[in-house]
Protein backbone atom coordinates (compact mmCIF):
# COMPACT_ATOMS: atom_id res chain seq x y z
CA UNK A 1 0.00 0.00 0.00
CA UNK A 2 2.79 2.03 0.86
CA UNK A 3 4.32 1.33 -2.64
CA UNK A 4 0.94 2.25 -4.36
CA UNK A 5 1.04 5.65 -2.53
CA UNK A 6 4.57 6.62 -3.16
CA UNK A 7 4.30 5.92 -6.90
CA UNK A 8 0.96 7.85 -7.01
CA UNK A 9 2.54 10.64 -5.66
CA UNK A 10 5.22 10.57 -7.55
CA UNK A 11 3.18 10.00 -10.70
CA UNK A 12 1.45 13.52 -9.63
CA UNK A 13 4.49 15.30 -9.17
CA UNK A 14 6.03 14.80 -12.97
CA UNK A 15 2.69 15.27 -14.24
CA UNK A 16 2.70 18.43 -12.41
CA UNK A 17 6.01 19.83 -13.45
CA UNK A 18 5.66 18.54 -17.22
CA UNK A 19 2.24 20.60 -17.29
CA UNK A 20 4.06 24.08 -16.44
CA UNK A 21 4.20 26.41 -19.26
CA UNK A 22 7.60 28.18 -19.63
CA UNK A 23 7.41 32.10 -20.01
CA UNK A 24 8.21 33.81 -23.46
CA UNK A 25 10.56 36.53 -23.34
CA UNK A 26 8.91 40.16 -24.58
CA UNK A 27 9.60 41.84 -27.59
CA UNK A 28 11.58 44.87 -27.80
CA UNK A 29 9.74 47.45 -30.05
CA UNK A 30 7.69 45.20 -31.95
CA UNK A 31 10.75 43.58 -33.50
CA UNK A 32 12.17 40.01 -33.17
CA UNK A 33 14.50 41.05 -30.54
CA UNK A 34 14.00 39.47 -27.43
CA UNK A 35 14.69 40.33 -24.14
CA UNK A 36 17.05 37.78 -22.59
CA UNK A 37 19.15 39.92 -20.09
CA UNK A 38 19.78 43.47 -18.86
CA UNK A 39 22.12 44.09 -21.23
CA UNK A 40 19.94 44.37 -24.20
CA UNK A 41 16.96 46.03 -22.28
CA UNK A 42 16.47 49.51 -24.04
CA UNK A 43 15.08 51.85 -21.26
CA UNK A 44 14.35 55.66 -22.49
CA UNK A 45 16.58 57.96 -20.40
CA UNK A 46 13.55 59.56 -18.52
CA UNK A 47 12.22 56.30 -17.73
CA UNK A 48 11.43 56.86 -13.45
CA UNK A 49 12.23 53.73 -11.85
CA UNK A 50 10.57 54.41 -9.09
CA UNK A 51 7.45 52.51 -7.18
CA UNK A 52 6.25 54.96 -5.44
CA UNK A 53 5.84 58.82 -4.68
CA UNK A 54 5.38 60.96 -1.93
CA UNK A 55 2.40 63.20 -1.84
CA UNK A 56 1.08 65.61 0.68
CA UNK A 57 -3.16 65.30 1.30
CA UNK A 58 -4.23 68.56 3.25
CA UNK A 59 -7.80 68.05 4.61
CA UNK A 60 -10.07 70.15 6.01
CA UNK A 61 -13.24 69.51 7.61
CA UNK A 62 -16.45 71.82 9.17
CA UNK A 63 -16.82 69.06 11.98
CA UNK A 64 -14.46 67.23 13.95
CA UNK A 65 -14.14 63.56 13.04
CA UNK A 66 -11.54 60.38 12.13
CA UNK A 67 -11.10 60.61 8.42
CA UNK A 68 -9.77 57.15 6.95
CA UNK A 69 -7.90 57.65 3.25
CA UNK A 70 -8.31 54.34 1.27
CA UNK A 71 -7.91 52.29 -1.77
CA UNK A 72 -10.03 51.65 -4.33
CA UNK A 73 -10.05 47.96 -2.74
CA UNK A 74 -10.97 49.72 0.55
CA UNK A 75 -7.29 48.90 2.22
CA UNK A 76 -7.07 52.05 4.88
CA UNK A 77 -3.87 53.95 3.96
CA UNK A 78 -3.67 55.92 7.17
CA UNK A 79 -6.52 57.46 9.21
CA UNK A 80 -6.19 61.72 10.22
CA UNK A 81 -8.45 62.97 12.85
CA UNK A 82 -9.53 66.35 12.24
CA UNK A 83 -10.19 69.34 14.46
CA UNK A 84 -12.74 71.71 13.16
CA UNK A 85 -12.03 73.93 10.53
CA UNK A 86 -8.30 73.58 10.90
CA UNK A 87 -6.35 72.53 8.00
CA UNK A 88 -4.42 69.10 8.76
CA UNK A 89 -1.52 67.40 6.22
CA UNK A 90 -1.62 63.68 6.02
CA UNK A 91 1.86 61.97 4.16
CA UNK A 92 1.35 59.39 2.29
CA UNK A 93 4.01 57.46 0.37
CA UNK A 94 1.60 55.66 -2.56
CA UNK A 95 1.88 53.30 -5.32
CA UNK A 96 3.17 55.31 -8.42
CA UNK A 97 -0.05 53.63 -10.37
CA UNK A 98 -2.24 55.17 -7.39
CA UNK A 99 -4.21 58.39 -9.39
CA UNK A 100 -6.92 58.56 -6.78
CA UNK A 101 -7.94 57.66 -3.19
CA UNK A 102 -11.48 57.54 -1.19
CA UNK A 103 -11.78 59.70 1.88
CA UNK A 104 -14.36 58.18 4.53
CA UNK A 105 -15.86 61.19 6.58
CA UNK A 106 -18.38 60.92 8.95
CA UNK A 107 -19.90 57.77 6.78
CA UNK A 108 -19.64 59.24 3.42
CA UNK A 109 -17.14 58.20 0.93
CA UNK A 110 -15.08 60.99 -1.32
CA UNK A 111 -13.36 60.25 -4.34
CA UNK A 112 -9.94 62.64 -4.44
CA UNK A 113 -8.02 62.63 -7.45
CA UNK A 114 -4.23 62.98 -6.96
CA UNK A 115 -2.82 64.76 -10.27
CA UNK A 116 0.15 66.35 -7.94
CA UNK A 117 2.49 65.87 -5.32
CA UNK A 118 0.29 68.32 -2.85
CA UNK A 119 -3.62 67.99 -3.29
CA UNK A 120 -5.99 70.42 -1.36
CA UNK A 121 -9.65 68.43 0.09
CA UNK A 122 -12.31 70.38 1.68
CA UNK A 123 -15.17 68.53 2.92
Amino acid sequence: MKKLTLIFSLAIIIFGMSACQKSVAPVINNTTEKVTSMDNLKVPADFNWKTTHKINITLTAPVTGLVQILNGEGDIYTEVFLQENQAYTAKLNLPTDVKSVNLLYLGKTSILNINSDYVNFKF
